[in-house]
C-alpha cells in the first residue's frame, strides 16, 4: 500500500506537465476528501495522485505568496482587448545572489533568491544590472531597487521554453536594478574556499571544464563549448550529477573499505557501515562545494536512501530505492518536474536498473579473461539501451537526436570514472591541505587538466559523428514508437516480439505527408518582427528579430522554429536596418546560404525590393513601398501577398507620411488587405485614419513584445481599429501566431492559448491588482 501511494504521488506530480490550469481551491478540497475515501478503499495509487495535485496546488500558492505589499498573480492575455500592464518599481530589502554572470553588453545577469521563512518555498528573481558596482558577487546580501516585470518568456514552437526552465529554478519575476545597497559581503565557509581555488583553476588552459568539474561553476564554459556538449549528449559529464557523486562515492568507499579490512582484519559488519557513512560524509561535501544543484541533490537522496537502508539491514529492491528517491525529490522540490535534468537522470537509472536486472549473472569460478569479457558485454548492454531510451526522451525534450552520443558516451563516461573526476577529486584535496600556503603544489590539478585533452580533442572532432539531428515536430511520435517497437522487439520473446513488431506498424501511417495548406507564421521575438510565409516545405520570411551581442532571436527562435517544423527558407525579405527587423539576418543567410535576399539595404548579392515584384511558389508579391531605396521607418519595404483570395500587408516600420503616399498612389481599394500586421508595432505615429480605413483588415497583428518599455501597442491605435471591427492579436501576448489560409477561410490560433496551453506557460504578472485587467 505505501509503496503504491508512494508511485500514485510520483504520477501525480510529474502529471503537472499536462494541466492546463494549476487546480482551485475547490478542486484542491474535492481532492483532499476523495483522497480519504480512496485510502479507506485501498486504493493506494489513485490516493497517492490526488494528494500530489493537492500537495503541488499548496507548494505553488505559498511560492507565489509575496510581503504584503505586494502580490503575483496569473494572468491570461485575451483576444481582441489590450490590457496594459505598469512597470512597478519596487524596493526588495534583502536578497541574496546566487549566481553572476556577464552579458556581451556588460550587464550583469544576477539570480537572487528573497529571504523567507525555511519552511515556504524558495523564490528567486531574475534581474539585470547595468553599469553594476564592481564588488558584486555570488553569497553577498543587496538590498535593491528594481523594477519588476511579468514572468513571461517568448513562445514559439520548436524554441526553448525560459519560462518553464525559470519556473523548475523558482524564478518568479523578472527586474532591471536601479540601483543598489550592500548589506553584507560573501562570508561563507564554501565562498572563501571557492575565493582560494579559483585563482589556481582560472591559471589552467581548461580552467571552465575544471572549475565546473570541481566547483560546480559552470560561467566560464564558451558558449561555443556548451553548444557541443549539448549536441554530442556530453552535458552530463560536466555538470555535477549522479555520475560524479557515484564515483566520489564509490571511490571514497573503496579506500575506506580497504584501509578497514587492513585495520580490523578480524572484524565484521561495523567497519564496513563506518566505511559507508564516511564515503557518504565525503561525498555530501563534494556536493556542497559543487552548489548543491537540483541534480546533485537528487544524487545525495538517492545515496542517503541506499545507505540507511543498509544501515538498517533491511532488503529493498532497486526498484524501490529508486521510487523513494523519486518521491523524496519531488516532495522537496515538486517544480523538479519541470526541469529536463530530472527526466534525464532518473529515467537514465531506470533503464541502467532494467538493463542490469537481465544481465546473466558471472560466475564465480570464472577465468580472468572471462570475466573481463563479460563486464565489456555488461557494459556494452546498458550503453546502447541507454543511448536509445535518452535519445527518445532526449527527442521529447529538445526536438532532436545527437548522433554521436553513443560513441562520445562508450568511450568517455569510463575515462571520466576511472581517470578524470578521481584526479579531480584528488586535486581538491590537495588543493585543501595546502590551504595555508601561498604557493601550493598545483601536480595533480595539472595533471586533472591533462586528462581531460582527449575530451576535448573528441568534443571538437565530433562533426565526424554528424552531432546534432534536430527532427521536426511532426516526426517525433513516429520516431519515438519506432524507438520502442525497436526496444520492445528486442526484450520481447518469441511470439510477443513478432506480435510486437506487427501492432506497431500503424506508425507507418503517422509519417507526415506535405501538406499544401498555405499558412502565415508571427512568430513571438519580443519586441520586433518576423513573419513566415508557409507552404511546407517552403518558407519566406519577413524580417528578422533583433540581435544584442552574442543574442539572436533568429538562433535561439527562428532557426529552431524552421527546424522543428522542416522548412527551408527560399525567400528573406529585410524592410529595414534597424536592430529589430534586421538584427537576425545574418544568422539566418548563414544557416541557408541558399535563400534569396530581398532588400533595399546595400548587402551583396540582395535584390532591391522596389524591383522584386514577382511571384512566389504561386503567391504574388507585390512590394508597395518605397519608390525608391529610402533611410528610416519610412523607407521600410512594405508587401502585400496576394495567397488565394486572402491578402496579406507587411508594413515594416512605416509611419503615418508614408502612409499617406501609399493611400495616395494607390487610393483606398488597392491597398485592401485581410490581414495587416499592423506598421510601427502599434506606435502612435503609425495607423492613420486614412490608412486603416483604405486597408480596413478584418486580422491585424501587433509585433510588440509583452509588458514592452515603448507600451506598444497604444490604447489609442488598438481603438482605431477596434472602431472599425478588426480582430486584434498581439504576440508578446498569445505567443507564436498561426493564421492558416485554408479554402480562402482565415483561422488564427495563438501558441500560448492553443498550441500549447499549459499552466506554465501562462503569464504570471508582478504587481498590485491594480496593474492587472
Amino acid at each position: 500500500m505505501i509503496n503504491s501511494v508512494l508511485a500514485g504521488f510520483c504520477i501525480g506530480v510529474l502529471s503537472n506537465i499536462f494541466w492546463p490550469t494549476l487546480p482551485s481551491v475547490e478542486v484542491v478540497l474535492g481532492c483532499l476528501l476523495l483522497a480519504g475515501l480512496c485510502s479507506w478503499r485501498g486504493l493506494g495509487l489513485v490516493t497517492g495522485v490526488l494528494l500530489a495535485i493537492c500537495y503541488f496546488s499548496v507548494y505553488m500558492n505559498a511560492m507565489f505568496a509575496l510581503n504584503n505589499s505586494t502580490q503575483l498573480r496569473v494572468m491570461t492575455p485575451t483576444v481582441d482587448k489590450y490590457s496594459p500592464i505598469t512597470h512597478r518599481l519596487s524596493v526588495v530589502e534583502d536578497v541574496e545572489i546566487k549566481r553572476v554572470s556577464v552579458l556581451s553588453n556588460g550587464t550583469l545577469k544576477l539570480d537572487a533568491t528573497l529571504e523567507r521563512a525555511g519552511w515556504l518555498p524558495a523564490q528567486s528573481l531574475r534581474l539585470y544590472w547595468r553599469d553594476a558596482p564592481a564588488a558584486v558577487r555570488a553569497g553577498q546580501h543587496w538590498r535593491v531597487n528594481v523594477k519588476l516585470t511579468p514572468l513571461t518568456s517568448v513562445q514559439n514552437q520548436g524554441g526553448f521554453n525560459r519560462q518553464r526552465h525559470w519556473l523548475s529554478q523558482h524564478i518568479i519575476a523578472k527586474g532591471n536594478v536601479q540601483s543598489g545597497q550592500r548589506l553584507g559581503d560573501a562570508n561563507s565557509i564554501r565562498d572563501a574556499i571557492l575565493a582560494r581555488l579559483k585563482p589556481a583553476i582560472a591559471v589552467q588552459s581548461h580552467h571552465g571544464l575544471l572549475a565546473a568539474l570541481m566547483l560546480g561553476q559552470q560561467q566560464d564554459i564558451s558558449a561555443s563549448q556548451w553548444q557541443q556538449l549539448r549536441h554530442t549528449g556530453m552535458a552530463h559529464l560536466v555538470a555535477i550529477s549522479g555520475l560524479h557523486l557515484g564515483v566520489v562515492a564509490f571511490w571514497s568507499a573503496w579506500l575506506l573499505l580497504a584501509l578497514g579490512k587492513r585495520c580490523y582484519a578480524n572484524e565484521q559488519g561495523w567497519p564496513q557501515r563506518v566505511a559507508l557513512v564516511l564515503a557518504m560524509l565525503v561525498t555530501l561535501a563534494y556536493a556542497w562545494l559543487s552548489g548543491m544543484g537540483l541534480p546533485a541533490q537528487r544524487a545525495l537522496v538517492m545515496l542517503v536512501i541506499f545507505v540507511i537502508l543498509s544501515l538498517l539491514q533491511r532488503y529493498s529492491s532497486p526498484w524501490e530505492r529508486w521510487l523513494y528517491a523519486l518521491f523524496v525529490v519531488l516532495l522537496i522540490d515538486p517544480l523538479a518536474s519541470l526541469s529536463a535534468g530530472l527526466w534525464l537522470s532518473f529515467v537514465a537509472v531506470a533503464a541502467i536498473l532494467m538493463t542490469v536486472a537481465q544481465l546473466p549473472a558471472i560466475k564465480p569460478n570464472v577465468s580472468r579473461s572471462q570475466r573481463l569479457i563479460a563486464m565489456v558485454q555488461g557494459f556494452w548492454a546498458v550503453q546502447w539501451r541507454l543511448t536509445l531510451v535518452l535519445s527518445g526522451l532526449q527527442l521529447f525534450l529538445f526536438d532532436g537526436i545527437s548522433v554521436s552520443s553513443i560513441v562520445m558516451n562508450a568511450l568517455m563516461v569510463p575515462w571520466f570514472s576511472l581517470v578524470v573526476i578521481p584526479l579531480g577529486l584528488l586535486a581538491l584535496v590537495s588543493l585543501l591541505v595546502q590551504w595555508p600556503l601561498t604557493s601550493p603544489w598545483l601536480g595533480l590539478l595539472e595533471l586533472t587538466n591533462v586528462s581531460l585533452q582527449p575530451f576535448v580533442g573528441l568534443l571538437q572532432t565530433s562533426d565526424l559523428y554528424s552531432g546534432w539531428w534536430p527532427v521536426p515536430l511532426a516526426w517525433q511520435l513516429p520516431l519515438l514508437l519506432a524507438m520502442l517497437a525497436l526496444l520492445l522487439a528486442y526484450l520481447g520473446r518469441g511470439f510477443w516480439r513478432a506480435a510486437t513488431v506487427v501492432l506497431l506498424l500503424p506508425i507507418l501511417a503517422l509519417v507526415p505527408s506535405s501538406s499544401p495548406l498555405w499558412r502565415v507564421e508571427v512568430l513571438d521575438v519580443g519586441q520586433g518582427t518576423a513573419v513566415a510565409i508557409v507552404n511546407h516545405p517552403r518558407v519566406m520570411i519577413y524580417d528578422s528579430g533583433a540581435a544584442f551581442g552574442d543574442f539572436s532571436y533568429a538562433e535561439t527562435e527562428i532557426i529552431p522554429w524552421l527546424q522543428a517544423q522542416g522548412l527551408s527558407l527560399e525567400l528573406l525579405v529585410i524592410s529595414h536596418k534597424d536592430n529589430d527587423h534586421a538584427g537576425g539576418a545574418k544568422a539566418l543567410m548563414k544557416a541557408y546560404p541558399q535563400a534569396q535576399l530581398v532588400t533595399n539595404l546595400a548587402w551583396p548579392q540582395a535584390q532591391p525590393c522596389h524591383q522584386a515584384s514577382g511571384r512566389w511558389h504561386g503567391v504574388s508579391l507585390e512590394y508597395l513601398w518605397p519608390p525608391q531605396a529610402m533611410t528610416g521607418n519610412n523607407g521600410s519595404c512594405v508587401l502585400r501577398l496576394s495567397i488565394g483570395k486572402v491578402r496579406v500587408l507587411l508594413s515594416g516600420d512605416i509611419e503615418a507620411q508614408a502612409e499617406q503616399s501609399l493611400v495616395a498612389a494607390y487610393g483606398q481599394d488597392a491597398l485592401r488587405a485581410d490581414v495587416l500586421v499592423v506598421p510601427h508595432h502599434g506606435s502612435l505615429t503609425s495607423s492613420s485614419a486614412d490608412f486603416i480605413a483604405a486597408v480596413e483588415p478584418k486580422w491585424v497583428v501587433y509585433t510588440a513584445g509583452f509588458n514592452n518599455v515603448y507600451g506598444f501597442p497604444k490604447p489609442e491605435v488598438f481603438a482605431r481599429y477596434q472602431a472599425i471591427g478588426s480582430a486584434q492579436y498581439i504576440s508578446g501576448e498569445q505567443g507564436q501566431l498561426s493564421i492558416s489560409l485554408d479554402d480562402n477561410q482565415i483561422a488564427v490560433r495563438g501558441f500560448r492559448q492553443h498550441s500549447s496551453p499549459f499552466w506554465y506557460n501562462a503569464v504570471f504578472g508582478f504587481g498590485d491588482s491594480q496593474d492587472v485587467q
